[in-house]
């Protein structure tokens, strides 16, 4: 009977640790999640003021090859992804990479 006990008392023991572990894993998980939203909303903005931006003139030159890229030289300011792979894009196209 005591050895049961024991057992009984361990598997308790066993169980309640579990339920500890989940519980401070199920609020690390909320509390990063929180923190990602927070996040993105700082990149995109709020969106609910649905506020139109003007398009922006091109970062890169239209006569710029995919040579001028390689330089060890920082570009002038940061160019946006998007402008990126639709050069990149061009690029492939015109050697015919990208179909």
């Amino acid at each position: 009977m005591e050895s049961l006990m024991r057992c009984l008392h361990s598997s308790t023991t066993i169980y309640k640790q579990n339920i500890v572990v989940n519980v401070v894993l199920v609020h690390h998980f909320l509390t990063a999640e929180i923190a990602w939203h927070e996040r993105r909303k700082e990149w995109v903005g709020d969106r609910s003021e649905n506020v139109q931006r003007e398009p922006k003139e091109p970062i890169l030159s239209w006569t710029m090859t995919y040579e001028d890229l390689l330089t060890a030289e920082p570009f002038q300011q940061p160019i946006p992804l998007a402008e990126m792979v639709d050069f990149l894009v061009d690029i492939w196209h015109e050697d015919g990479l990208y179909d």
